[in-house]
Parts: structure tokens; C-alpha cells; sequence
């Protein structure tokens, strides 16, 4: 496992230095003063980007989400381009992630689980899977998903998707209904949110695979719509939109706070995504889409930086759907830096093999 984390600590100083501004680590810093309470909240407004239950941002720092007729990409001032635009079902594209490749991966009721190119081709990766909720990108390479039954993990190459765990295997007295998964800090446990709105906890080897059942962790709030969003901040504080105004932080203890009432669900930020640190994007602030407040983005500040997950985000210069933005300050190209990219990728398939032993052979 020590190998695995020295490869993960690698990565995510890579990403640092592709990505321009520094973000900041747990090391960086003090978790001793985390505010209690958001330090600003800004509402993009009608003019900026756009999103309904998730949002992702790219390897250049624009955000994609959903404006409740196409995939969109833009810039925080508004300039926006469709990605694609398909029937969906239901209320539209769930979980969203980028991969190393550029594609966008999401989730919809009609398609399953799909990829978007850059160039906006849809092509099925996972299209059994149509009940998804959450996606994420793990520090492995590879897709986690839950559906409310099950916890998948799925290869993004060819779209294979292994069954981790299931509600129906799980005895305890809390029903196990996994929608959406992040990891601790120390990736040593997967946090799962469940339709009830609670949490559990899986530990996991240095493959991340569970090897334990679900432990009942604690219960978010009253509300019964499930969990909406789950992200980590350097400091390990968990942050949890729920329906219909809630936006809570659970500390690592557990400690469970109601870190923002909404006045209303107008108003309710649904999903979660710390920004980058470039582009406008704040690294130490979430971006909610308001699904039922005509699809706009608020920012909320948090004062902590996110957890930078260790996933190299390489996009060509090439991309189809390059902005006119991308030319602005901030963009900037340094030629010493040409060959991160051909390390980034020899990291992920390192880490793809899985984790060394110290006699320096794989298991």
C-alpha cells in the first residue's frame, strides 16, 4: 500500500504542475481553522454556465453540465457550446466525469452509462447500467458508480463493469442502497451515500477493493430524496447537498453540520464539485447546480481547498469544442514542462497494474 500512495502523491504533483496555480494539499493547509461557515456564495447567474444534477470540469479548467436540453461546455462568463444534445430520459444526465482521454462520462435513464467525445460522438460504455446516479473517476483509472442497488466499477477502455457490492448482500439493519462513492484521504475506506441519505463506510486494500462488508456510519438528515453529492476537502471534512435546502459537512470524526439552509429548493445546490484553481474557478470552493432553479451554478466558498484526486485530465490543443476563451489570461503554455504529459500517462498505467511489492515484482 506504501507503494500505491507514493504513486498517488506523484500524481497529484503532476496535476499541480499542469494545471498552472498551485493547489493546495493537506500539508499546506491549517485544518486547525476551518471556517465554520461558507465565507462567500456567489449566484453565476442567467449569463454564466450551466448544470442540473452534476457538473464536471475539464482538463482546462470549463465546466460541463446540463441546461435541461444539451450537454454543455463554457467558461465562468457564459461563452457556451453545445456537446451534445439527445434525448436523455427522465431528469436528464446524472453523474458526470471527465476521462485522462477527454471524454465526458455521464449517466442517463435511456443510454446508460455513456461517453461524450470532444467532438461531441455519444458511444455507449456501460448501457446495462441505466439507474446510475453517481460517477467518479478513482485514483486507480477506473469508473465507480452506484445505481441504488449496487456499487460498480468500470473499466473506461471497453466498458466492463465488475459488481463491488449490493444492497441485497448486505444484512445489517440500515438498508445498503449505494448511489454515490468517494474515498477518505488516505484512500483506506470508500464513503458510500445511500437513496436514505446516509453514509457508510467500506475499507478497502491497496486496489481499492472492499475487504469488508458496509459498516453503518450515520445519517445525514431527515431527508429521505438520498444523498446528492459527496466531495472531500484537503482536510478530509465531507460536504453533502440533500433535498430540499440542505447543504451539510460531515467532519472525519462525523460530526455532522448544517453547513447552509437554502431558502428554498430554488435555490438548493444539487450536486457538488470543488473548482480547480484556474480559469476563474476557485480551488477552495464547491460548485452546485441549482437543478430546480433553472439549471445556473452558485459558487459556494469554503475557504478549504478540495481534495485534489490523483487522475491526470490530459486534453489535446486539438479539442473540437476548444472555446474562444482559451486564449485568455491564465492559459498559459510553459515549454518545460512539454513532457508531463507522457509521465502523467506513465504513472496511470503503473498504477493500473496495480501495486508493487517491495521485492519490486506485482502480486
Amino acid at each position: 500500500m506504501g507503494d500505491m500512495r507514493l504513486i498517488l502523491v506523484l500524481q497529484v504533483a503532476l496535476l499541480q504542475a499542469i494545471s498552472g496555480p498551485a493547489l493546495a494539499g493537506p500539508g499546506s493547509f491549517d485544518c486547525a481553522h476551518v471556517p465554520e461557515a461558507p465565507l462567500e456564495i456567489n449566484d453565476l447567474g442567467e449569463a454564466g454556465p450551466r448544470g442540473s444534477h452534476d457538473l464536471a470540469f475539464d482538463a482546462l479548467g470549463y465546466l460541463t453540465g446540463y441546461d435541461g436540453f444539451s450537454i454543455v461546455r463554457g467558461d465562468r462568463a457564459g461563452d457556451r457550446r453545445v456537446l451534445a444534445s439527445l434525448d436523455f430520459g427522465g431528469e436528464g444526465p446524472e453523474g458526470m466525469e471527465y476521462l485522462p482521454d477527454g471524454r465526458l462520462v455521464t449517466a442517463a435513464p435511456t443510454l446508460g452509462i455513456i461517453t461524450v467525445s470532444p467532438d461531441g460522438g455519444v458511444l455507449p460504455l456501460a448501457p446495462d447500467l441505466r439507474d446510475v446516479f453517481g460517477v467518479l473517476l478513482g485514483p486507480d483509472g477506473l469508473l465507480y458508480a452506484g445505481d441504488n442497488r449496487c456499487l460498480y466499477r468500470i473499466t473506461p477502455e471497453t466498458g466492463a463493469a465488475e459488481v463491488l457490492l449490493c444492497g441485497e448482500d448486505y444484512d445489517g439493519p440500515e438498508p445498503f442502497t449505494p448511489r454515490i462513492v468517494n474515498f477518505t484521504l488516505d484512500f483506506a475506506e470508500m464513503i458510500v451515500g445511500t437513496h436514505e441519505n446516509r453514509l457508510f463506510r467500506v475499507p478497502v486494500d491497496a486496489r481499492l477493493d472492499p475487504v469488508g462488508p458496509p459498516v453503518f456510519w450515520l445519517e445525514v438528515a431527515g431527508s429521505t430524496s438520498g444523498v446528492d453529492g459527496l466531495e472531500v476537502d484537503v482536510c478530509g471534512n465531507l460536504y453533502i447537498p440533500t433535498y430540499p435546502d440542505g447543504l451539510y459537512r460531515i467532519s472525519p470524526d462525523g460530526q455532522v453540520h448544517l453547513y447552509h439552509q437554502w431558502a428554498g429548493v430554488h435555490e438548493l445546490g444539487h450536486g457538488a464539485r470543488f473548482g480547480p484553481g484556474r480559469h476563474g474557478w476557485r480551488d477552495d470552493a464547491l460548485y452546485l447546480p441549482r437543478f430546480y432553479g433553472g439549471n445556473t451554478i452558485v459558487e459556494v466558498v469554503t475557504g478549504v481547498p478540495g481534495r485534489p484526486m490523483p487522475r491526470p485530465a490530459l486534453l489535446s490543443d486539438a479539442d473540437a469544442h476548444a472555446l474562444a476563451c482559451r486564449g485568455a489570461p491564465g492559459r498559459r503554455r510553459d515549454e518545460k514542462t512539454d513532457w508531463l504529459p507522457v509521465l502523467a500517462l506513465i504513472i496511470l498505467l503503473t498504477l493500473r497494474r496495480g501495486p508493487f511489492h517491495p521485492n519490486g515484482g506485482l502480486p
